[in-house]
C-alpha cells in the first residue's frame, strides 16, 4: 500500500511511500505529489459524508478511490522491484506495511478504552468490545457482515471503529495480493501483459461475485463490506499500473485527451459524491467497479507532467491533507462522535470546522511524532519490535475488555444502582438454572422482562433499577434489538436515507421465544416504534407507505399480534406501552423542515393500533399509555431533558419515571389482569 519513493524524506501520503532506508533492498518509485493530493481530495469527501451534509450523500464513494489508488501504487512497487531484482521480497514488504499501518491504528484502538468509559452511548457500549477486538486484527469488515451491522445505520447507533472495515479490506489485500503478484510475474516470466490478464480476470470474478450475491438474495451490506466483492476496485488499480508504470509520460494529443478525460472524471466523481444514495442497487452489481474507472482516469491525469487535475491535486494544501490522511481517517470518526451537536451546542458549519481542526491537529501530531519515526526506523529498531508489538496488541485488548466491563448491557457509569442491576442480570444469565434461588430476589414478586428496540433498552434499565431497589419484582433482561422495528421486510427510509433491515431483525420469533423459555417472565413489557413510523417500501411494492396507509396498518397489526402471541405463550402478561412521538434530527439539530417520521400523526396512528390489542387478544395484553403520561409532564413528549436526541430516554430520566409512575402502573395492570383471570 505504501511503495517507496525516490525522495530522501519519508513518503508524505499514507499510500504514497515508505523511506528507502527501512531496507537496503527496498525499491524506489518516483514520488507523485498529485497522488498524495488525490488521497487528500478523497478524504475531504468522506469527511463531508460523515458530517451528514445533504449535498454529500454519495461521500462514501471516495473509499473506492482509496482502494483503486492503493492497488495502483502497490502493483507499481512490485513491478519496479521485479524489474530491478527479478523477485519480490515479500517479508520486507509485509514488515514495511506493518510499520506504516499499525502504530496509528493501535493508538486509535487504544483510545477506544477511554471512549467506552467516558463517551459511549448504551447502544455503542453493547458492541464496542467486539468491534475493537475484530478491528485489532483487521477483520472488522467480516465482523460487521456476520453481526448484520448495516452501514446504512452508521448515523443511528454508530460504532466508533466502524470505519475500520475499509482498513480491514486493504490489509487483507496486502496479505494476499503480493502472493498473487509474485505468482503472476513468475509464471509470466515478468510479463506485465500476463499480470494484467490475471488481475483483470480476478476483477471480473469479483464483480461476478457481487452480482451473484445480490441476485441470490444477499443484503447490500454483504457486498459493501465483502473483501471478495470489493476486490475489483483494488485490482483495477493494479491493471492500470501494468499499463503506466515505467512508461514515458503521454505527449501531444494523447496528453491533452487524457487531461480532458481526467478533468471530466474528477467532475463526475464530485457529481456522484453529491447525488448517489448508499442503497442504490446498481452500486452492488458492478457499480463500485465502474466508479473505479473514474478514479483510474484521474490517476492517469495526475501522473502527467502538466494539466489542471495535476495542478489542483498537487497544490500544497491538498498534499498536506494527503500526507496525514491515514491518521486523519483513523481519528476523524471517533472525533466526530465525541464532538456532537448536543455536546458542543454548535450548528452544522462551525461544528464541521471544529471537528476538522481537531482531526487534522491530531493527525499531524501522530504523523510527526509516531508514524514517521517508526516507519523510518528511528524508533523500535533491532529486537525492540519483537517485544513492543505483542505488548501493544495485548494492552489494547486488555484495555477494551476492562473498559467495557463484564457486561455488554447499557449502563450509566456514574450510577451505582445501574451497575448493581447490571451485575445481577449478568449473574442470572450466567446461572439461569438457579437464578430464582439467589437471595434478595423477592420470590413472591413477578418476573419482569423488557422487549422492543433501543428505546426499550433505556426504559428497561430504569424499570430494572426500580424493581430491584424497591424489591418489587425479579429481574429479567429480555430482548431489545437496536435498529429493529416490528416490520421486518422491505426497506426503510429515515432522514431521506434508504436502508435495509439487518438480518438479525428477522429472527424475532426465535430470539423472543428463547428468552421467554429461559427467563419465564410473568410480565413482558414492550416498547417499540421509531422505525415503524418511517417510510416503508414493502417487497414487491413500488409505493412508499407509512402508518395510516391501510397496507402498512395491516402489516403492523399482524406483527403486533404475532409479538403478543410469542410473549404470552408461557402465560406472561404482555404490557405494551404506547410510544411517545419522535423528532428526527440532524447531528442533534432539529431541521427547519421536519422529516416525515417526525409527523405526530404517524405515531398517533401507531398507538391506535397498539390500543386495539386489548380487544384483539383479551386477557393476554394490557396497554399502558406511556406517551400520554409524557405529554402531561412539563415540556411534553419532546422535552430535551427527557429525550435529548428526540427518541431515547436518558437513563436518569428512565429511573425517575419508573419511580414516579411507570413501575407502579405496570404492576397495577398486572394485578388487575391476574384478578380478572382468577375470576
Amino acid at each position: 500500500m505504501k511503495p517507496e519513493t525516490d525522495t530522501k524524506r519519508p513518503a508524505p501520503g499514507a499510500d504514497i511511500g515508505t523511506p528507502a532506508r527501512v531496507s537496503g533492498r527496498a525499491p524506489r518509485l518516483a514520488f507523485e505529489p498529485a497522488l498524495e493530493g488525490l488521497r487528500g481530495f478523497a478524504l475531504l469527501g468522506m469527511l463531508c459524508f460523515h458530517s451528514q451534509f445533504w449535498w454529500a450523500a454519495g461521500g462514501f464513494l471516495p473509499i473506492a478511490t482509496f482502494f483503486t489508488l492503493s492497488g495502483y501504487l502497490i502493483t507499481s512497487l512490485f513491478l519496479v522491484e521485479w524489474a530491478g531484482s527479478g523477485t519480490l521480497d515479500l517479508g520486507n514488504f509485509w514488515m514495511r506495511r506493518f510499520r506504516r499501518l499499525m502504530p496509528a491504528s493501535l493508538l486509535t484502538l487504544a483510545a477506544m478504552s477511554l471512549f467506552a468509559l467516558l463517551l459511549a452511548t448504551p447502544d455503542q457500549l453493547q458492541r464496542i468490545r467486539s468491534d475493537v477486538l475484530w478491528a485489532l486484527f483487521y477483520a472488522a469488515n467480516w465482523h460487521f457482515i456476520w453481526t448484520d451491522a448495516a452501514y446504512q445505520e452508521l448515523f443511528v447507533a454508530p460504532s466508533p471503529v466502524h470505519h475500520f472495515w475499509s482498513l480491514a479490506i486493504e490489509e487483507q489485500f496486502y496479505l494476499v495480493f503480493p502472493l498473487v503478484a509474485f505468482v503472476g510475474l513468475r509464471l509470466g516470466g515478468g510479463s506485465r501483459r500476463v499480470l494484467a490478464i490475471v488481475l483483470a480476470s480476478l476483477a471480473v470474478a469479483s464483480v461476478v461475485v457481487s452480482v451473484c450475491l445480490i441476485q441470490g438474495g444477499a443484503g447490500i451490506d454483504r457486498v459493501y463490506y465483502g473483501s471478495d466483492s470489493r476486490a475489483a476496485e483494488l485490482l483495477l488499480g493494479g491493471v492500470l499500473a501494468t499499463v503506466l508504470q515505467g512508461r514515458a509520460p503521454l505527449r501531444g494529443v494523447a496528453r491533452s485527451l487524457f487531461a480532458a478525460l481526467g478533468l471530466a472524471a474528477m467532475l463526475g466523481m464530485l457529481y456522484l459524491w453529491h447525488s448517489v444514495e448508499l442503497a442504490e442497487r446498481w452500486l452492488y452489481t458492478g457499480g463500485f467497479a465502474a466508479y473505479s474507472l473514474l478514479s483510474i482516469l484521474v490517476i492517469v491525469a495526475a501522473v502527467q507532467p502538466s494539466g489542471l487535475v495535476r495542478s489542483v491535486l498537487a497544490a500544497a494544501p491538498m498534499r498536506w491533507i494527503g500526507r496525514v490522511s491515514y491518521a486523519a481517517y483513523l481519528f476523524h470518526w471517533p472525533v466526530f462522535l465525541w464532538l456532537s451537536a448536543d455536546r458542543t451546542g454548535l450548528g452544522a458549519a462551525p461544528l464541521f470546522a471544529l471537528r476538522v481542526v481537531v482531526t487534522f491537529a491530531l493527525a499531524e501530531l501522530s504523523y510527526r511524532f509516531l508514524e514517521a519515526p517508526i516507519r523510518s526506523g528511528r524508533l523500535f529498531t533491532g529486537w525492540r519490535p519483537l517485544l513492543v508489538t505483542p505488548a501493544a496488541f495485548l494492552a489494547v485488548a486488555v484495555g477494551i475488555v476492562a473498559a467495557t466491563g463484564a457486561s455488554a448491557t447499557p449502563r450509566d457509569a456514574d450510577n451505582p444502582d445501574v451497575r448493581e442491576v447490571v451485575a445481577l442480570l449478568d449473574a442470572y444469565e450466567a446461572n439461569p438454572v438457579d437464578m430464582d434461588e439467589a437471595p434478595g430476589l423477592g420470590k413472591d414478586q413477578p418476573r419482569v422482562a423488557t422487549f422492543g428496540d433501543s428505546t426499550a433498552t433505556f426504559l428497561g434499565i430504569g424499570l430494572s433499577v426500580w424493581l430491584h431497589k424497591q424489591d418489587r419484582g425479579r429481574l429479567r433482561r429480555g430482548v431489545a434489538e437496536p435498529g429493529c422495528g416490528l416490520l421486518r421486510e422491505g426497506k426503510y427510509r429515515t432522514k431521506k436515507t434508504v436502508i435495509e433491515r439487518p438480518n438479525r431483525c428477522k429472527d424475532r420469533e426465535s430470539a423472543w421465544s428463547a428468552e421467554i423459555e429461559a427467563g419465564r417472565p410473568d410480565i413482558a413489557v414492550v416498547l417499540i416504534g421509531p422505525w415503524d413510523v418511517c417510510d416503508r417500501l414493502l417487497p414487491g411494492d413500488d409505493t412508499w407507505r407509512a402508518p395510516g396507509d391501510p397496507v402498512i396498518d395491516a402489516q403492523l397489526r399482524a406483527e403486533m399480534l404475532n409479538a403478543v402471541d410469542i410473549l404470552s405463550a408461557d402465560g406472561a402478561l404482555v404490557v405494551w406501552l404506547t410510544h411517545p412521538r419522535i423528532e428526527a434530527r440532524d447531528r442533534g439539530v432539529v431541521p427547519e423542515t421536519p422529516y416525515p417520521e417526525s409527523d405526530p400523526a404517524r405515531m398517533r396512528r401507531f398507538n391506535e393500533l397498539i390500543k386495539s390489542l386489548e380487544q384483539e387478544r383479551p386477557g393476554k395484553v394490557r396497554v399502558v399509555d406511556f406517551a400520554g403520561y409524557l405529554r402531561g409532564l412539563p415540556g411534553g413528549e419532546l422535552d430535551r431533558a427527557y429525550r435529548p436526541d428526540g427518541t431515547h430516554l436518558k437513563i436518569p430520566t428512565s429511573i425517575k419515571l419508573a419511580y414516579e409512575w411507570l413501575g407502579e402502573e405496570i404492576l397495577r395492570v398486572y394485578r388487575e389482569a391476574s384478578a380478572a383471570a382468577a375470576d
